[in-house]
């Protein structure tokens, strides 16, 4: 590092008061050496399955590799400000050597993008010609940056598409939020051809129309997942109008954020290479923006398959707990590392746990939670000019800074406990972000009571971390002091109260701290655990609960009969803070059970007594009403991002109980062109970012063949018993007789010797008998003529033999002397 690792306090009497750092002695759990360098880069070796990041699903070891040499852009895109941040590669090029770093840290922040609007320059030929190149062709981003993207606010000069990653995922102008429909003209004609370029221009004059599309680009929109919200720009009154897609101008940001990088670190590049483009992305998403549509849509914008996509509450967190660096006052070009007040209490609070346990120890007495870890829970709340989020975490595995690495990860490991999050309507109505604020404590405040009713034993909560721009923090901590003061106002609370202290933090955190998390995926920082025997494994682990609930609901309306379409209140599959990445979870379903639900549609939510209803319906009479129903039902996917709020439609609806017929699989896919078969398996997974991944598999039968095969299953099923019991009962019935047999043919010859060798050594010997018996199995009648034989005498069953009279002896009678005279005279003996 070049000089030695000093600590000092970051003290931040709120968003708006000037960093103080006052020098101090290293708090103890940390280390005030030498920093050495950068662990070495993953390769092919280290890169084990305990370094992937489960939570990035389609980050594998091949993506990791590729990417190896490429800094990581983190992108803060939901904030005020788009702020960047970036990660160094962890190979040697000819313009910086990431592992011979002479600062702590390697996380840098890049500044600040500007707003989240795209402003192109309006009746400008080189800017039409610039995005119509990179719509078209996927590149020629740099002469886009030059020629067609400006910063006036001029509406007669530029058009300005404002906050395009609102309307990622959006399929219909009806879903989008009236604060969004409130920035751009809204069409009423609905456009048939997302691709191709229209003549129409907008309305009010600011260039920018959003309408209803498709993306094959001939078929009106049917609401199903091929649905689209596209952009009409109107950039050049005397040409066509340009079609965009919301992922197109979100691309444009993100790769101007890219960009960046090469500016900032000086990177020498020819005028026409683009390899920014190529740049790993990381990019924050506040919870109420987790929803499956808007994160596709934004990885499709990012056009990477190395791109990393966090919780922004998370990552304020990680950004929050970075030191950063100042110039040391007593060494020339020398920096120092200042830790945040928040870590030097983290810290403390751990060794004030240890301590105590130690006490204990020495006392010999036992907590019931003596063999729990403990982790220090700190709440979040971050605001942006579109929604709110409260969140509580926990945080562990607190380390000695002796590493890179572990200077960037003080803490190795974080316990998402709940998430709450509400978009705002109007980001301008002061008191209704106040009002949503207190209902978001509010309700994480019961969650938190819930899950972790030991908070108040462990000390409570360490801090409330406010995040975003200084305005934003401000308000922030002034609505939630008011919302604790109402929490407390009929009955004190004992951990939701005013002791509560408030923690500011830079605008650049949640840059960083995507950063860290991003590089921590690539596996560029890694620690090792505290076993025996140590193993590496992610410099951060975060467990992470679903921030949105996912649910099914079913329809059995009867098109033919032209019944109104009748949806069931949604049966909740993945519940608000439930452990994420979850799933697969399975619902099974079958025809008789849906015509049971179609006659009780009550008993959706109660599994006993619709299967028990579904039998009723499974046998061969009823197949023309499960045929039917199997026809008619259909079942959509569906997403519930606030607490209490409305049900979102996630993909297209689907028909899981018939398929298309093999003869006709080319057709248009009417109703007399598809099968009902008996039943489907629905398979649901759910990402920490909201992505939900669905399968539907099914045996293909149909239901009369379902009907046949159950039948002759049931055939089978007691023709294998009957085999069975044949099988195994006739060795049983086998061994019996054979049993009986050799008893009778012992007797026999027992009987025999008795009757013609009286007093021999063989009258009476059942062992000699039985082993005769025994030797001369299956050859019985050589026995009996050799015994024949010898004895001139023929063997005779045991009954035949003449019974023998028995002569009773006459008892002779007892004298008894004592009766006699003189008896008892004598002497005693």
């Amino acid at each position: 590092l070049g000089g030695g690792l000093s600590m000092a306090g970051m003290a931040h009497g709120g968003p708006s008061a000037m960093a103080t750092h006052q020098h101090m002695q290293p708090p103890p759990g940390t280390t005030s050496s030498t920093i050495p360098g950068m662990a070495p880069p993953p390769s092919a070796a280290a890169l084990g399955a305990d370094l992937l990041d489960k939570n990035q699903g389609s980050l594998d070891k091949r993506n990791i590799r590729n990417v190896a040499s490429m800094p990581i852009i983190a992108i803060d895109l939901y904030g005020e400000k788009i702020e960047v941040a970036s990660f160094p590669s962890t190979e040697e090029d000819d313009n910086k050597t990431a592992a011979t770093e002479e600062l702590g840290l390697l996380c840098k922040s890049l500044g600040q993008l500007g707003s989240g609007d795209v402003v192109l320059k309006r009746d400008n030929d080189a800017s039409h010609r610039a995005v119509r190149r990179v719509l078209t062709k996927s590149k020629g981003y740099k002469s886009l940056f030059q020629d067609a993207m400006t910063t006036t606010d001029d509406k007669d000069a530029a058009v300005v598409i404002q906050s395009p990653f609102l309307l990622l995922g959006s399929r219909n102008c009806d879903q989008l939020r009236p604060v969004v429909k409130a920035k751009y003209n809204v069409s009423t004609d609905d456009n048939t051809a997302v691709i191709a370029p229209s003549s129409t221009t907008d309305d009010d004059g600011s260039g920018v129309t959003i309408r209803n599309g498709t993306l094959d680009g001939i078929s009106a929109p049917q609401g199903d997942d091929f649905d689209r919200v596209n952009l009409q720009v109107n950039l050049h009154s005397s040409k066509k109008s340009l079609t965009l897609l919301p992922e197109d101008a979100v691309g444009i940001l993100l790769s101007k954020a890219k960009s960046y990088y090469e500016s900032k670190n000086l990177v020498v590049v020819e005028e026409d290479e683009e390899e920014f483009l190529e740049y790993p992305p990381a990019i924050a998403v506040p919870a109420w923006a987790c929803r499956d549509n808007t994160v596709e849509s934004l990885l499709d914008a990012c056009n990477s398959n190395s791109a990393c996509v966090y919780n922004r509450s998370v990552a304020a967190l990680a950004g929050a707990l970075l030191p950063h660096e100042v110039n040391d006052p007593k060494i020339k070009n020398k920096k120092q590392i200042v830790m945040h007040n928040l870590i030097q209490t983290l810290i403390k609070r751990f060794q004030d746990e240890d301590k105590r346990k130690q006490d204990m120890a020495n006392k010999g007495e036992e907590t019931a939670r003596s063999g729990e870890v403990y982790m220090p829970l700190v709440v979040l709340a971050g605001m942006t000019p579109h929604g709110i989020e409260l969140t509580a975490i926990q945080i562990g595995n607190v380390t000695s800074p002796s590493t890179v690495d572990e200077m960037h990860c003080i803490f190795g490991d974080f316990k998402v406990l709940s998430n709450v999050s509400y978009q705002l309507d109007t980001a301008a109505d002061a008191n209704a972000t106040k009002k949503a604020i207190h209902k978001a404590l509010v309700q994480l405040s019961e969650v938190v009571d819930d899950i972790y009713p030991e908070l108040e034993e462990d000390g409570g909560i360490v801090t409330m971390l406010t995040y975003g721009s200084i305005a934003s923090q401000l308000t922030m901590k002034e609505a939630l002091t008011v919302s604790i003061q109402h929490i407390n106002n009929d009955e004190p609370d004992a951990v939701w109260n005013d002791k509560i202290t408030f923690t500011s933090s830079r605008q650049e955190v949640v840059a960083l701290g995507t950063a860290v998390l991003a590089a921590s995926s690539h596996a560029r920082i890694r620690t090792n655990t505290n076993d025996k025997q140590p193993k590496p494994r992610p410099g951060l682990i975060v467990q992470n609960v679903a921030p949105n609930a996912v649910g099914v609901s079913l329809c059995l309306a009867d098109p033919e009969k032209k019944q109104k379409a009748q949806w069931t209140l949604p049966k909740v599959i993945f519940e608000y803070d439930r452990n994420v990445p979850a799933g697969p979870h399975q619902i099974e379903l079958c025809a008789s059970e849906c015509v049971a639900l179609k006659i009780d549609p009550t008993i959706w939510n109660d599994t006993e007594k619709l299967v028990e209803e579904g039998n009723k319906w499974n046998t061969g009479k009823h197949i023309g009403e499960r045929e039917a129903v199997a026809r008619s039902l259909k079942v959509k996917i569906v997403q519930q991002q606030e607490r209490g709020g409305k049900w979102i439609q996630v993909g297209s609806v689907i028909q899981p109980l018939t398929i298309t017929s093999s003869q006709k699989e080319g057709d248009d896919g009417n109703d007399e062109d598809r099968i009902a078969i008996e039943s489907a398996v629905l398979e649901f997974s759910l990402s920490p970012t909201g992505i939900i991944t669905s399968t539907l598999t099914s045996d293909g039968h149909s239901i009369v063949q379902a009907t046949k095969n159950a039948r002759s299953n049931t055939l089978m099923y007691y023709l294998k018993w009957i085999v069975a019991i044949s099988f195994f009962g006739g060795f049983l019935v086998k061994s019996y007789v054979e049993d009986k047999i050799f008893e009778r043919d012992v007797n026999r010859l027992l009987t025999y010797y008795k009757n013609v060798a009286p007093n021999t050594i063989a009258d009476g010997d059942i062992n000699n008998s039985r082993y005769l018996v025994w030797k001369y199995k299956g050859k019985k009648d050589k026995l009996w003529k050799r015994l024949e034989s010898k004895y001139d005498h023929p063997v005779l069953h045991a009954h035949e033999w003449p019974e023998v009279e028995v002569v009773e002896e006459q008892e002779e009678e007892e004298q008894n002397l004592d009766d006699e005279p003189g008896a008892g005279k004598g002497e005693d003996l």
